[in-house]
């Protein structure tokens, strides 16, 4: 794919006026510091076009291999996501045949739910590694496995780890609420945005809306997860807080199923989408 001529430049941009790329960037298949080579070559390793590594071109100008191996990898992310959601939705049955009211059929589809969400960690987090991340081991061990960045690593791992033990050791009720949430909604919020970066790179427009949709729907209902497991030990049975969260849990209920087959549906779109410019 050829440079745009009249790209109008940035402050940031990587690349000088002569097209030698001047910051320090790595090749996306074999970790080598492209610092000084023509934008417009090839990586002088394995021959991989610089401008892919620079900017990331389109995965339609691509070779074959590329969309062939990231759909070959959406097999991971989508069955697996398919089966929790069969499994999410059998937990939920059979939570609503054992319940007499309705505030008690709510409650047990959010915690079925979030439970479920909870588990979809570990599919997002396959996700964002093996599909949606389009950089080799090479070029993470060239751009990270040094000592300034292992230092930096630490030290935020150190200060992380602080923070979550004494957010639960003073925080009590909220710091479990907020882990609760940010376990089940943050990995998945992740992997959305990168979906939607993959679905720019096609080019397909309507797919990256959707993810975005998506990644906003999934942020506003971890926001009334969160205000539900909280408020719950403040709601006496009927009070007008109890009232109001058993509103709040149904709205975030029909969200949580309605996001549910969203991403199903999102991801089986982008699994047709890869297919399709393999060939």
């Amino acid at each position: 794919m050829g440079l745009r001529t009249m790209r109008k430049r940035r402050h940031s941009d990587p690349v000088a006026a002569d097209k030698r790329v001047v910051a320090a960037k790595y090749c996306v298949e074999c970790g080598t510091n492209l610092r000084g080579h023509s934008v417009e070559g090839r990586c002088p390793t394995c021959r991989h076009p610089i401008y892919d590594s620079v900017y990331g071109g389109y995965l339609v100008d691509a070779s074959p291999r590329e969309p062939r191996r990231l759909h070959e990898m959406s097999n991971i992310v989508y069955y697996p996501a398919l089966f929790l959601g069969g499994l999410t939705a059998i937990m939920i049955l059979a939570e609503l045949t054992s319940v007499s009211t309705f505030a008690e059929g709510v409650k047990s589809v959010f915690n079925a739910g979030l439970f479920g969400a909870t588990l979809s960690l570990l599919v997002a987090l396959v996700g964002i590694a093996v599909f949606t991340g389009r950089h080799s081991a090479a070029y993470y061990r060239a751009r990270y496995v040094n000592a300034r960045f292992v230092l930096r690593a630490g030290a935020f791992l150190v200060v992380a780890l602080v923070g979550v033990v004494l957010m639960l050791y003073f925080g009590g009720h909220f710091a479990r609420a907020l882990l609760q949430v940010g376990l089940a909604a943050g990995p998945a919020a992740v992997f959305l945005q990168r979906l939607s970066i993959m679905m720019r790179r096609v080019p397909n427009k309507k797919l990256a809306t959707f993810a975005n949709l998506a990644l906003a729907l999934t942020c506003a209902l971890a926001a009334a997860a969160f205000a539900i497991l909280a408020l719950q030990p403040y709601a006496l049975e009927g009070s007008d807080l109890a009232g109001f969260l058993v509103a709040l849990t149904f709205v975030a209920d029909v969200g949580g199923i309605g996001l549910g087959i969203a991403a199903l549906r999102l991801l089986l779109l982008a699994r047709r989408t890869l297919r399709a410019i393999c060939h």
